[in-house]
């Protein structure tokens, strides 16, 4: 007998016969579900628990041996018990005691015991990183328990304070099945990917394999554990070259380097997977990331480092001899390139806000992320040097090609519809962040004066 089922939406997709003629008692179970019948025991909890009991100490009975084999549909069908019970009660005390009841019972009746999706464990692909880390650090905040998922290739294990460290890479499909098992999490917030626009241009294979054979990966293992809900990191580099500016979510999409190919390629997956199998998702299309955690617990460190603020604050503390100003000459005011800076701690309260979005039964949707207002290269490195107190010595270089002149998200959407406001939205902050960070846990730099400077 074989009988299959939409893991996303819970629906039966076939019934079968037992070799012996008889009508087997998944059939029965799968009818009744779809007309609405399938837990027949209303009483206390408006769920079949009875009945989902009875069908697991029944129904896996398949062994030639006479043994109890634990199907893989059981954990299925307690789960829609819960699922049901929630709908139609809307009380997370229905849910827990269900849970309770059924693991109990089953485990009295000598089965091996259930590993409930948990409402509050959510898995964090790249959680080791800089995005990733401080969104785990929001989500414990907010009551969540996020599981980082990350292959160290770019992620740092001391980045990972608050939940567990699981190391394996997403297209490693036996690995993920192994956590996704062992945790249940309810949701995902998939952080994962490589992210050096340059690179990208030069190895396009290594961008499109990771990214996006890795999300699709990442896509079927949910799909098959029955993990309906995703947050997805995505990037205003989907765009492309801007057609106005401020850029709002209907902005044509028009990638023009394969690292934003690739996330914007994800984007589509998502909407194919919400079709074919009912994945609830939103997509973040942040523009800068800057900054650090406020309380300097955690902060950005790449190897390479591209992100200019890093790069500014390198040179102020005399890691690096001077910041290169790639172009002089774009249409701008000082004619330097102008950009929306985001801190960090505010895109992760997005991310947070997004996934109660999609409990909540929120629609699937994407969201651009910014503070709406862009700083030329010229005012962040001034900026530096007002809050560190410090000279940065600047060298002028050649226009790098693919850059535009202004990216300034209009980030209304997410405001209005999630209730997100930032509460870090000056440069000025942004960059005091990240000095405190980098005056803590940054290499010395030579001078003694800087060896012995305290945070600010």
């Amino acid at each position: 007998m074989v009988v299959g089922h939409d893991r996303f939406s819970g629906r039966p997709a076939a019934t079968g016969r037992r070799k012996d003629g008889g009508r087997s008692y998944d059939q029965g179970w799968q009818r009744e579900i779809e007309s609405g019948s399938a837990f027949p025991y209303n009483g206390l909890l408006g769920t079949g628990i009875l009945g989902a009991i009875d069908w697991f100490e029944h129904g896996c009975i398949s062994s030639k041996r006479g043994k109890s084999r634990i199907a893989p549909k059981r954990e299925f069908f307690v789960r829609k018990a819960m699922d049901s019970s929630v709908a139609a009660r809307g009380a997370e005390a229905d849910r827990r005691l269900f849970q309770a009841v059924a693991c109990s019972a089953l485990n009295q009746r000598g089965l091996t015991e259930i590993q409930m999706a948990s409402s509050n464990t959510i898995l964090v692909t790249g959680g080791a990183g800089y995005i990733g880390s401080h969104a785990c650090k929001a989500l414990a905040h907010a009551g969540f328990t996020p599981v980082s998922y990350d292959n160290l290739v770019y992620g740092h294990r001391w980045a990972v304070r608050w939940g567990p460290l699981e190391e394996g890479d997403i297209g490693d499909r036996a690995r993920l099945d192994a956590v996704i098992a062992q945790y249940r999490p309810a949701a995902v917030m998939h952080f994962a990917a490589y992210a050096y626009v340059g690179e990208s241009v030069l190895n396009p294979g290594k961008y499109y394999r990771n990214n996006v054979v890795g999300s699709l990966t990442l896509l079927e293992a949910m799909r098959d554990h029955g993990i309906g809900q995703l947050v997805f990191s995505s990037t205003c580099a989907t765009y492309g070259e801007p057609q106005r500016v401020p850029i709002d979510e209907g902005h044509v999409q028009r990638p023009i380097n394969p690292y934003g190919a690739s996330k914007l390629m994800i984007e589509r997956m998502l909407g194919d997977f919400a079709t074919a199998h009912g994945l609830n998702w939103i997509a973040l299309r942040y523009f800068n990331a800057a900054g650090a955690d406020p309380d300097a617990e955690i902060g950005e460190r790449h190897d390479p480092e591209t992100h200019l603020i890093p790069l500014v604050l390198d040179a102020a503390a005399g890691i690096r001899p001077s910041i290169t100003v790639y172009g002089d000459d774009y249409d701008t005011p000082d004619g330097t390139c102008i950009r929306d800076y985001i801190h960090v701690s505010d895109l992760s309260d997005a991310h947070v806000l997004a996934l109660r979005s999609l409990q909540s039964g929120g629609p699937s949707v994407a969201y651009n992320l910014g503070n709406g207002q862009g700083f030329s290269v010229r005012e962040v490195i001034a900026h530096a040097g007002e809050i560190t107190g410090r000279d940065i010595p600047v060298v002028l270089g050649p226009r790098r090609p693919g850059d535009p002149p202004r990216l300034v998200a209009d980030a209304s959407q997410a405001q209005e519809v999630l209730g997100w406001q930032p509460r870090y939205p000056s440069l000025d902050e942004i960059i005091a962040s990240a000095w405190r960070w980098h005056q803590w846990h940054a290499p010395a730099p030579p001078t003694s004066e800087s060896r012995t400077a305290l945070p600010i």
